[in-house]
């Protein structure tokens, strides 16, 4: 199964950073690139896609999730959040005087939303592994019904 990541394939896409991107052509670009990406993706298969925080909130693209995947909410508290970017400036939403409110808000306006996928998952301070792991057994409980599975499936490792 593949790993599809919509950021990643933006940024080879377009040859540039999501940030160079959105200054260069607009955030309105970015978006209508990445409902593309998604799109696309989605059409070729049973995958993995890692989709950016804000994508989820498009109807048209939370729609086609909704139509041909599972969705999966990793599900952050802001103090978690901040923890995780801290040190980091890739990401715009955060490139402000207040980042800690700015997530406080976010988190606030798009809960409802986020709330409409088919699962979620507390995704607490534990390693990539661990949550990955809870992501694949969540998923096969899902696909199964709700039913305890007979054989539990086989966990991976997550790439570092």
């Amino acid at each position: 199964m593949d790993f599809i990541d919509s950021d990643a394939v933006i940024r080879t896409e377009a040859g540039m950073s999501i940030k160079k991107l959105c200054e260069t052509h607009g955030e309105q670009h970015f978006k209508e690139l990445e409902a593309k990406v998604i799109a696309r993706a989605l059409a070729q298969g049973p995958a993995v896609l890692a989709t950016g925080s804000d994508s989820f909130i498009h109807d048209e693209t939370r729609s086609l999730i909704h139509d041909k995947a599972v969705s999966i909410w990793l599900k952050a508290d802001a103090d978690v959040i901040m923890r995780r970017h801290q040190g980091r400036s890739g990401r715009r939403l955060l490139q402000n005087p207040d980042p800690q409110a700015t997530v406080t808000r976010l988190i606030s306006e798009l809960e409802p939303v986020y709330q409409t996928a088919d699962l979620t998952i507390a995704s607490a301070d534990v390693s990539r592994n661990d949550q990955v792991n809870e992501c694949v057994l969540a998923l096969h409980a899902h696909l199964r019904g709700g039913e305890e599975a007979a054989r539990p499936p086989t966990i991976v490792e997550a790439a570092e």
